[in-house]
């Protein structure tokens, strides 16, 4: 039962942290697609013909203002979605597993609580910290 509460926390936060360092899907890097939202909204107003380019499966496709902003939009609400989810859901998955710590009585000892000269503050962040070696 205990190996099912730390491996899926384990599985949760490697996938969160893995999408929020991609640089694509961090929301607050400057290659978001906000940063291209909000240069290509005002565009789509005034000149909606105008030709932009977007990469597509690996190819560069010409497209005009009008079509890539909506898709756009689409994109970028639903990588925000994700990231909230996943968010949520590794809280979920942390609560419980400090539920089940306290209901059991399971604790961590001082020693182990520093992993390569981190302090972690929770188990979870522990066993990310110390799975994390190389």
């Amino acid at each position: 039962m205990l190996w099912c509460y730390v491996h899926g926390s384990e599985l949760s936060a490697s996938r969160l942290s893995s999408d929020r360092s991609h640089p694509h899907l961090h929301l607050d890097s400057p290659l978001t697609p906000s940063l291209v939202l909000n240069t290509l909204q005002p565009l789509s107003k005034t000149e909606p013909t105008r030709a932009c380019y977007r990469l597509i499966g690996g190819v560069l496709v010409q497209r005009n203002v009008k079509d890539v902003v909506p898709a756009l939009e689409t994109n970028y609400t639903g990588i925000k979605e994700v990231l909230e989810t996943l968010v949520k859901n590794y809280k979920a998955k942390e609560e419980e597993f400090g539920a089940f710590q306290r209901e059991y009585k399971i604790g961590v000892s001082i020693a182990a609580v520093e992993c390569r000269g981190k302090c972690c503050a929770t188990l979870l962040e522990l066993l990310a910290c110390c799975s994390s070696r190389s």
